[in-house]
C-alpha cells in the first residue's frame, strides 16, 4: 500500500470511529425503559448524517472522482448548502448564519463542488468558533466567489502544514481546492476562500 493510500484509511478510520463513539454514547446515556429523547433522536441523526458524509468524501478521494461544479442560482445553492451544514450545528451545539451577496446578475454558484467544499471547511473550522454562531458570509463577483468564516480562534493545523496529520474533511478541502483553484486566507480570526470563476 502506497504512503497516500494508508493515509487516507487512516483518517477515515479515525474519523468513523469517532462517529461510531459518538453514536454508542447516545445510545448508552438513555434508559432502557425510555425511547430516545427529541434531543439525543436528533444528536443520533446529526451523528449518522456526518459519518455519511465522511463516508462521502472517502470514496471520492479513493477514486480521484469530484461532484458536480455547474453553476446553481444562488437561493437553490444557498438552501441546500444550509440542508448539509445543519447536523453540524447539532453535533457542535451552535447555530450557522449563511448570508449570499453580490451582483444579482452574477448571482449562480458552482453547484455541489463548491457546496462540499464550504461543508467540509466548515466541519474543519468548528472546533475553533469563537461564540455560538458561525457566520458563513459568500459573495459572487466578475472575478469569482468568496467564502468567510468568522470568529474563528486559529486555523486548523492540518490546513497550516500539510505534513501534519489531517482528518477526512481536511484532506477532501485540500483535494478540492486543487479542483477549484482557491486561494485560502487567515487574517483578523476569519478564513477567507476565493475561488476564480473560471472552474476546472
Amino acid at each position: 500500500m502506497d504512503a497516500a493510500a494508508e493515509a487516507l484509511m487512516r483518517s477515515m478510520i479515525h474519523d468513523m470511529a469517532n462517529t461510531l463513539s459518538g453514536i454508542q454514547g447516545i445510545l448508552e446515556i438513555q434508559a432502557p425503559d425510555r425511547p430516545l429523547s427529541p434531543r439525543s433522536l436528533a444528536r443520533l441523526e446529526a451523528a449518522l448524517s456526518e459519518g455519511l458524509s465522511t463516508l462521502e468524501r472517502s470514496r471520492h478521494l479513493a477514486m480521484g472522482t469530484f461532484p458536480d461544479a455547474g453553476l446553481e442560482p444562488g437561493p437553490q445553492w444557498r438552501s441546500l448548502l444550509l440542508q448539509r451544514l445543519a447536523p453540524l450545528g447539532g453535533i457542535f451545539g451552535c447555530h450557522l448564519d449563511v448570508q449570499l451577496s453580490g451582483d444579482p446578475d452574477l448571482d449562480q454558484w458552482p453547484g455541489e463542488r463548491l457546496r462540499a467544499l464550504a461543508q467540509a471547511l466548515t466541519r474543519t473550522v468548528l472546533p475553533y468558533l469563537e461564540g455560538p454562531t458561525l457566520h458563513l458570509e459568500g459573495r459572487s463577483e466578475a472575478h469569482g466567489w468568496t467564502l468567510h468564516w468568522t470568529h474563528l480562534s486559529d486555523l486548523p493545523e492540518g490546513l497550516q502544514d500539510p505534513e501534519r496529520p489531517r482528518d477526512t474533511a481536511c484532506r477532501w478541502v485540500l483535494a478540492l481546492a486543487t479542483q477549484l483553484n482557491l486561494q485560502l486566507t487567515f487574517q483578523d480570526r476569519a478564513l477567507t476562500v476565493t475561488i476564480p470563476r473560471v472552474v476546472g
